[in-house]
C-alpha cells in the first residue's frame, strides 16, 4: 500500500452529504420562494382567465 492512496471511500462519502445536506437547507428557502412565485403566477392567471 503506498502512502499516497486515496482513504477510504468512507471517509470520502462523509463530508459530500455534509455539503448535499448544507446546500439543501441553504436552498431549501431559494426553491420555497421559486415555487410559491410559480403557484402564485398560476392562481393569477386562472383568475385572469376567469375574468376574461
Amino acid at each position: 500500500m503506498r502512502s499516497d492512496q486515496k482513504p477510504p471511500l468512507k471517509n470520502e462519502v462523509q463530508p459530500f452529504y455534509l455539503s448535499v445536506a448544507l446546500h439543501f437547507s441553504m436552498g431549501k428557502f431559494v426553491y420555497f420562494q421559486i415555487y410559491n412565485i410559480f403557484c402564485f403566477n398560476s392562481l393569477v392567471n386562472r383568475l385572469f382567465l376567469f375574468f376574461k
